[in-house]
């Protein structure tokens, strides 16, 4: 008798939300360096703040193809917590499918741990452009059907196409940029990533000074320094230097997940003088290019309100030197919050209105 060749179909197992085991994991790793909506500095700053990291994995027959952070962070003496997602991490091209499986693990993960809230506070693009920013409506419909609120307030980022020619790049820059970038070159400002522990000390050193030159608040310690050393020696985030011969003029921070995004920036203590020219927009300038050559196609400045300056916002200065590299500014998802309840809503909702949240 003859057998057929023909094999059974595997069987396809139904997709499992779990918590991704700490350490090492692989293909965490593998998750977090191809996906575009990847980042780490804002889920560390969280976790250096005191809330305690969980990563939960989406997976299809045993592969991790999905994820988000969340952190949690209990209420003193009580067994109710509140809980933040600042990282999301799927294939755009299965967004909404990915979004819904993951937030229906999401609550029964939260409903385990006491928590009474869930806060949303991705920077996720709403749009763009590019076909791979097209998840952020897909992500909003899962969210929202999920029962989410979004919350009032908008937010943005100018994204700065980087596929182009450092000529090409350069002139796409307004006249002052090209203007200091070129006076920079000229000056042989050489730009090198730095991510030495020395280089970190050196880099909040001067945090600290330009925060208490500007009356500005500022991050502690364990944010810029214990935090972002373990970042730094993954490759997840860099710092990078622009010096000129054995003067230090700029540092930056850059988160090089997903699109790489530039978080903090400080004039280097040994050029306050104003010695050498002025060399951040160099620096910028040459980071595009590295990660261009990287394979990445856009760079993220890091959020602005809204994509026209306004004169009298607090944070005028730094919004008008963002908007002064042209790039397309997009945006952001709004944040999105869920209560266990009706009636934890109902309490809750006195206390956000007190605190501004």
């Amino acid at each position: 008798m003859r057998t057929s060749s023909v094999q059974a179909p595997a069987i396809q197992s139904d997709p499992v939300v779990r918590e991704v085991p700490s350490g090492k994991s692989a293909a965490w790793k593998g998750l977090l360096a191809n996906s575009l909506t990847a980042e780490c500095v804002h889920a560390m700053w969280e976790e250096a703040a005191g809330w305690r990291m969980h990563r939960l994995g989406l997976y299809e027959n045993d592969q991790l193809v999905a994820g988000l952070v969340v952190n949690v962070r209990r209420i003193p003496a009580t067994p109710w917590s509140f809980a933040r997602i600042p990282c999301l991490m799927l294939d755009p091209a299965r967004a909404r499918k990915h979004t819904g499986a993951l937030l229906a693990g999401l609550d029964r993960f939260c409903q385990d741990l006491g928590v009474l809230e869930i806060d949303f506070r991705l920077h996720l693009p709403a749009d763009g452009p590019a076909a791979a920013f097209a998840a952020g409506h897909a992500v909003e419909a899962a969210i929202a059907a999920a029962g989410y609120q979004a919350l009032p307030g908008e937010d943005g980022t100018f994204l700065i196409d980087i596929q182009r020619s450092d000529e090409e790049l350069l002139a796409s820059f307004n006249k002052n940029n090209r203007t200091q970038i070129r006076r920079a070159l000229r000056a042989d400002v050489v730009v090198e990533e730095d991510s030495t522990p020395a280089r970190l000390d050196e880099f909040f050193a001067a945090y600290e000074a330009m925060t208490a030159r500007k009356e500005l608040d500022s991050l502690p310690r364990g944010h810029i320094v214990d935090g972002l050393r373990p970042l730094l020696e993954a490759g997840h985030a860099r710092l990078y230097v622009a010096r000129y011969g054995d003067v230090v003029a700029d540092m930056t921070v850059t988160d090089v997940l997903g699109v790489p995004t530039y978080m903090l920036a400080v004039r280097a203590l040994t050029n306050l003088d104003g010695a050498h020219p002025p060399a951040a927009r160099a620096l910028h300038y040459r980071i595009m290019g590295r990660l261009r050559d990287e394979g990445h196609a856009y760079y993220d400045l890091g959020g602005s309100p809204g994509p026209a300056p306004r004169e009298g916002h607090p944070n005028y200065g730094v919004w008008r030197y963002k908007a002064s590299y042209r790039g397309t500014f997009i945006w952001h998802l709004p944040r999105y919050r869920k209560a266990r309840s009706g009636l934890v809503r109902k309490l809750l909702l006195p206390v956000h209105r007190l605190t501004g949240t």
